[in-house]
């Protein structure tokens, strides 16, 4: 970067104007480039636009790795034995438990089962991680946001050493498929993309982890909206579409599943820990299982 004497304006190519205490100002975004004020910054954005995301990216992208490359032991502190697990309930959109009333049954049974802690804010969060926390779930995806790049590395270190992460409640239905993407593969190295998003009848995988396979306290069957991760391994589907799935809807014609390897809900091992996925859009009852075996409240 340009000392501040040095600098030029990226649209007019002129230095701080003669006579201005106002220095220039950098792109609010890569920081890379510098103006003279907003009016120049608008002249300047149609070209500068695409170097502006590839710049920035790749910042975040060297910030994430300087800030999840020293990970160790400390970074996951399980509750002490015979204590009541400690779970994080992350909505960092504000009021979002409040917006979306249909989870409190769900908050209300999983609060029955663990301790758990709402948090609202990215550095809260990254302070909770230093205490005890057996898991951590998040109910929209605000974390998949450039902002909260550091809490996004902290809760990487956090699961590589141990700890485990699941994604659901609002997160299938509000995060933006190219976000979805791109935020499994850079933050977990996964191939998990959006998939489907209709409502039909899953079943437990047989090839799924002991944790779940055999469950006696996971419906072995249930009908279910959601928006479907594809990209998987067969043994990360917790649940799938049979060749006897239809489509259920009052719309469309029950058609056959055309994909049988996409999954509504998923669970893989990261490092020491786990990352799971559960797209159900309409919090179903039968999904609470599924979350309370992910987060590691379920025995067999």
């Amino acid at each position: 970067m340009a000392a501040p004497g040095d600098r030029k304006c990226n649209a007019c190519g002129l230095p701080q104007r003669e006579g201005s205490s106002q220095p220039l100002l950098a792109c609010g975004q890569c920081k890379s480039v510098f103006y003279h004020d907003a009016k120049c910054q608008k002249d300047d954005w149609k070209k500068h636009k695409k170097d502006c995301s590839r710049i920035a990216a790749e910042r975040d992208a060297a910030t994430f790795t300087d800030l999840t490359k020293n990970s160790d032991a400390s970074d996951f502190i399980k509750s002490k034995s015979g204590s009541k697990p400690t779970v994080l309930v992350v909505t960092l959109e504000p009021e979002f438990l409040s917006d979306h009333s249909y989870y409190t049954p769900f908050i209300s049974t999983l609060s029955a089962a663990a301790n758990v802690v709402h948090v609202q804010t990215s550095e809260e969060l990254m302070n909770k991680l230093a205490s005890p926390v057996d898991a951590v779930l998040f109910m929209e995806p605000d974390i998949t946001k450039r902002k909260f790049v550091e809490a996004r590395a902290r809760l990487v270190r956090y699961v590589k050493a141990g700890g485990t992460v699941v994604f659901g409640g609002g997160f299938s239905s509000f995060i933006r498929p190219n976000e979805m993407t791109t935020y499994f593969s850079n933050d977990w190295n996964l191939s998990w993309t959006p998939g489907s998003y209709h409502r039909t009848t899953f079943f437990l995988n047989p090839r799924s982890s002991p944790r779940f396979n055999n469950n006696k306290h996971l419906a072995p069957s249930y009908s279910m909206k959601a928006l479907h991760v594809s990209g998987i391994k067969l043994e990360e589907a917790v649940y799938l579409p049979t060749e006897d799935s239809r489509i259920q809807s009052a719309v469309f014609a029950p058609a056959p599943i055309e994909n049988l390897e996409e999954s509504p809900a998923a669970f893989t091992q990261v490092g020491k820990g786990f990352v799971g996925y559960v797209g159900d859009v309409n919090a179903e009852d039968a999904s609470t299982e599924v979350y309370l075996t992910m987060l590691g409240l379920r025995g067999t």
